[in-house]
């Protein structure tokens, strides 16, 4: 089965929704970045360390930095992919940047692991109040 595609270029059409990230969801400058590393509040997590910088608007933007030293691109886009399902299913409840960087031991955890480590970890920033999927506060 082939994705859907955009008319005119033939390339996939972009995710919406529950299915992925919008842009307006998505860190993606380097600038971006190095304003959220910068400016931002860095935590130490077991699996991941993760950089927070309130926004004043919304909504909550995510970037992943998956360095080659956690491995091949197979492994990387596999962090990636693990790291954007998380945040879309515990989404802050207030309009954060957020830059996720994980560690080599992220591979070794199962995904429960992760989805604690990450929900601990944000709720020790000063803003970090976390909802679900379905709005309920953890």
């Amino acid at each position: 089965m082939t994705a859907p595609t955009d008319d005119r270029s033939g390339r996939a059409a972009p995710k919406t929704g529950a299915a992925g990230l919008t842009p307006a969801e998505r860190i993606r400058r380097r600038s971006e970045y190095l304003r959220v590393y910068e400016s931002g509040r860095k935590v130490h997590g077991r699996f991941m360390t993760l950089f927070v910088l309130p926004r004043t608007s919304a909504p909550s933007r995510l970037g992943i930095a998956a360095t080659r030293k956690l491995g091949g691109a197979v492994s990387r886009n596999l962090a990636r992919r693990r790291v954007r399902e998380i945040f879309r299913s515990h989404r802050p409840l207030t309009p954060v940047d957020l830059v996720v960087v994980p560690k080599r031991e992220f591979f070794d955890a199962s995904f429960e692991s992760l989805v604690h480590d990450f929900t601990k970890t944000l709720a020790r920033t000063s803003r970090g109040r976390m909802q679900d999927s379905y709005g309920d506060r953890t």
